[in-house]
C-alpha cells in the first residue's frame, strides 16, 4: 500500500509539474557567468558551484538551501539550480533538510519552482524535475503516513 501510494503521489506531482509548465513564457535563468559575477550571490554559493566543497548537512550547505527564500528574483534561479544539483547527490540528514525546504518552497512559491524547472535554460534538465517531484512527494508521504485514506 505504502509503495503504491508513494508512486501515485510522485506521478501526481510530475503530472502537475507538466501541466503547469504549459505557461506561455517561463522566466529563464540567466547564464552561470552572470550569477558568478553578481555581487549579490554569496561566496559560499559560488564556491559550491565551482566544486570547492561538496554538499553536506553543514552550515555552508544549509545557507545555500536557506537562500531559496531570497526575495531577489534575479538571483533566486541560481539558488534553485544549486539546490537542484544537491538533491541529485544527497542522502541521510541532508536529504531530509532538502525535502522539507523543497516542499516548503513548492507550497509557498510554486511559480518560482515551475518557472525554473520548465525553462529552456541549459541550467535545467529533466533530472531536476524528477528530483523535485520525488523529494516533495516523499515529504507528503511522510506527512500522510498512517493517514493515507484521509490524505
Amino acid at each position: 500500500m505504502r509503495k503504491s501510494y508513494f508512486m501515485n503521489t510522485k506521478r501526481l506531482f510530475i503530472i502537475c509539474f507538466s501541466l503547469l509548465s504549459v505557461k506561455a513564457s517561463c522566466q529563464t535563468p540567466l547564464t552561470a557567468s552572470y550569477y558568478l559575477n553578481n555581487r549579490e550571490i554569496s561566496k559560499t554559493a559560488k564556491d559550491f558551484y565551482n566544486n570547492k566543497f561538496s554538499e553536506s548537512d553543514d552550515k555552508k550547505t544549509l545557507s545555500i538551501i536557506d537562500s531559496l527564500k531570497t526575495r531577489n528574483s534575479l538571483t533566486r534561479p541560481f539558488y534553485i539550480y544549486l539546490v537542484s544539483r544537491m538533491m541529485r547527490k544527497s542522502d541521510g540528514a541532508l536529504s531530509e533538510v532538502l525535502g522539507i525546504a523543497c516542499k516548503n518552497f513548492i507550497e509557498s512559491h510554486p511559480d518560482y519552482a515551475f518557472d525554473f524547472l520548465f525553462s529552456a535554460s541549459r541550467m535545467t534538465n529533466q533530472g531536476f524535475i524528477d528530483s523535485w517531484a520525488e523529494s516533495v512527494a516523499g515529504e507528503f508521504q511522510i506527512d500522510c503516513e498512517g493517514k493515507e485514506k484521509n490524505a
